[in-house]
């Protein structure tokens, strides 16, 4: 993301996981405010995929990266 961000690059597409997703009552579509924490995570992929994915938002908030 770094380096797309110093080359210019416009747009990337960051495919995360459904897994990171709280599960929602069934009335409610999951969606990105339902975040599963870092520490809820079970397994060595599964936090990994959450850490990546902080990353990327911290990077579009923080770092112009942009959505």
């Amino acid at each position: 993301m770094e380096e797309a961000l110093h080359a210019g690059v416009e747009r990337i597409i960051y495919t995360s996981s459904v897994a990171l997703r709280l599960p929602s009552p069934a009335t409610s579509p999951a969606d990105e405010s339902c975040w599963l924490d870092e520490n809820q995570a079970i397994g060595a992929y599964k936090k990994s995929k959450v850490v990546a994915e902080r990353l990327v938002e911290n990077m579009v908030r923080h770092a112009g990266l942009r959505r």
